[in-house]
């Protein structure tokens, strides 16, 4: 998928890559005006358009990629929040199940993973060749709830007691109290409640009682 970043290429390597059927002469000038095939304007790398133009100015074109910006999250079943967006290549536009989805250096892209361009979101794992590929896809429909930042934990811990994994952003219809554990009974992590809340659409946990002081006691539920 796309020509190397780096390390030798060649005028053929090229021309494969345009899809262009046997060339002869095979002219990068040619190649980077569109004389033989447009070029792809989403590739995620692209040669100069004026200028002097090399085997090197077409490190990372890739003829059949295309970028999106798009956020992306673990947990979050919701996928409507576009926070802190991140350059994902697809093989596909528009994306659909199936496409797979690539890291600006062409390796696979994180997973198993929810992106979202906070209109619609992707849910990608890996298939049997062990590349990230589209698993579902949906619209974002979600409505607004409380948004929080907390701290989660699971009970991987000695004795299994509470450890600190990950600082995140949750979301829940009511109103959690700060500087309080919660147990999301559905993903089984407890959150501690760090800061917040903001209004916008994101993750709806399912959070038991009014909170505790205390982590490891929750890690007996």
């Amino acid at each position: 998928m796309g020509l190397p970043l780096s390390g030798q290429i060649s005028m053929n390597d090229i021309r494969v890559e345009l899809g262009v059927p046997s060339q002869s002469p095979f002219g990068l000038d040619e190649a980077r005006s569109g004389t033989y095939v447009a070029l792809n304007p989403y590739s995620p790398t692209s040669p100069p358009s004026t200028g002097q133009v090399s085997l090197s100015s077409w490190y990372g074109y890739c003829q059949n990629c295309y970028t999106h910006s798009f956020s992306y999250n673990s947990l979050l079943a919701n996928k409507c929040v576009n926070n802190d967006p991140i350059t994902i290549i697809s093989n596909t536009n528009p994306i659909v199940v199936g496409s797979l989805l690539f890291l600006s250096d062409y390796s696979q892209a994180f997973y198993p993973y929810y992106y979202t361009d906070g209109t619609n979101y992707y849910y990608a794992d890996t298939n049997a060749s062990e590349q990230t590929e589209v698993m579902s896809l949906g619209s974002c429909s979600a409505p607004s709830y409380e948004l929080y930042t907390a701290d989660r934990y699971d009970c991987s811990g000695p004795g299994n007691t509470c450890e600190y994994i990950e600082t995140l952003q949750i979301g829940n219809p009511t109103v959690l109290n700060t500087s309080k554990f919660y147990y999301d009974y559905t993903n089984d992590y407890i959150f501690n409640i760090v800061g917040g809340p903001e209004s916008g659409p994101y993750l709806i946990t399912s959070m038991s009682g009014n909170g505790t002081n205390n982590c490891n006691s929750l890690c007996s539920l």
